[in-house]
């Protein structure tokens, strides 16, 4: 955070607020978007977490199995076993990345009966800090 009217919420996207506006710039493709909120307009803010991706855990238990049956179904000893461990491993590898995932913050902002939402990267207490006073 860079001043009391600056917070930087995620590397991508930076909130300011001046007197009447909360100005989101949010940087897409190398190119800069900004948007303009009236502070009256704003009715609250909601920080939750968000659920990990489990792309990593459904490919771990699909290395499980294939690797199961590669080891059960191939004539040749040799892809049989070595086939094997090395889909086991490349299992775990994903499901050790599955564990260690750290898990997000949703911000949602509410304004005139819809909603803006981002991910969080860190630095929950400067968020509620910032949005306390904003409305």
């Amino acid at each position: 955070m860079t001043s009391n009217a600056e917070l930087k919420i995620n590397k991508n996207t930076i909130a300011s607020k001046t007197t009447k506006f909360l100005i989101i710039n949010e940087e897409i493709d190398e190119k800069i978007l900004t948007s303009k909120f009236l502070k009256k307009a704003i009715t609250g803010h909601n920080l939750s977490k968000k659920s990990k991706n489990n792309n990593q855990l459904w490919w771990a238990i699909l290395g499980v199995i294939i690797s199961i049956l590669t080891w059960q179904l191939s004539s040749e000893t040799f892809i049989s076993i070595y086939g094997s461990i090395i889909l086991i491993l490349i299992s775990l590898f994903l499901y050790i990345d599955y564990i260690f995932q750290k898990e997000k913050i949703l911000l949602k902002i509410f304004f005139s009966g819809n909603f803006i939402s981002y991910t969080i990267d860190e630095e929950v207490d400067e968020i509620e800090n910032f949005f306390k006073n904003l409305y």
